[in-house]
């Protein structure tokens, strides 16, 4: 889902996003990682998109925190 997400917002084709790869080096910003919190109804915060940038640092974040 969150692989999806990052393809939809940063305009990747289908199944580009890997487990490994880095929202920033991929063609993220500071504008599509809001966009990303706001997609994500605010389950993660700006400072964590950015502190933990890689998807699947991302994802067990989001797994971690059961809201």
């Amino acid at each position: 889902m969150l692989a999806a997400l990052w393809e939809e917002l940063l305009d990747l084709s289908p199944s580009s996003v890997g487990r490994n790869d880095d929202f920033f080096e991929i063609g993220g910003s500071s504008l599509s990682a809001i966009r990303l919190v706001v997609k994500l109804e605010k389950r993660v915060s700006l400072l964590d998109v950015t502190n933990s940038p890689v998807l699947s640092d991302l994802a067990a974040m989001l797994d971690d925190r059961k809201f």
